[in-house]
């Protein structure tokens, strides 16, 4: 028996700092390490102007009910993802505020030549406003939206 008592970390603490540490690494294995130049920056108004102008269009035409049209302004691999008809109901049932929204309020904007993330407040026609993150990628024909997340309220812009 030792003469004194010590009194360490909890009993969990030993077990949660390599299962956090071995979730890291795994990410980094999927991901992959972040490369020089990859990272975004505020986008230049020019380019915040194309970012912008895609958004806009593709709400545009979902709220004149548009899908194709809308749909053009979809990165290739969701297009290759979704069938126009898929499209069209992943929009309307996943994103009803968007399918129907009375306008939008574009954000800060992040590029890097090749990506980019628009911070976007949709307001919906109830006068709700839900705000959304949408990922561009630049094509050979130019900015087309990647993917679209709703931010929760509490969270930050990006």
């Amino acid at each position: 028996m030792l003469p004194f008592v010590i009194k360490g970390p909890r009993r969990d603490f030993p077990v949660i700092v390599p299962a956090l540490l071995l979730l890291v690494l795994a990410a980094v294995a999927y991901v992959g390490w972040p490369k020089p130049g990859n990272e975004l920056r505020f986008s230049r108004d020019t380019v915040r102007g194309a970012l912008t102008n895609v958004i806009e269009s593709q709400l545009t035409a979902f709220r004149d009910n548009d899908y194709a049209r809308a749909y053009s302004f979809a990165a290739a691999n969701i297009r290759e993802q979704f069938p126009l008809a898929e499209f069209e109901t992943m929009v309307k049932q996943g994103y009803p505020i968007i399918a129907e929204s009375q306008s939008a309020t574009f954000g800060i904007a992040f590029d890097n030549g090749r990506q980019a993330l628009v911070v976007v407040s949709v307001h919906g026609r109830d006068r709700s406003v839900s705000r959304y993150n949408y990922m561009l990628l630049r094509e050979k024909d130019g900015w087309k939206i990647n993917g679209v997340f709703q931010a929760k309220p509490s969270e930050s812009v990006i």
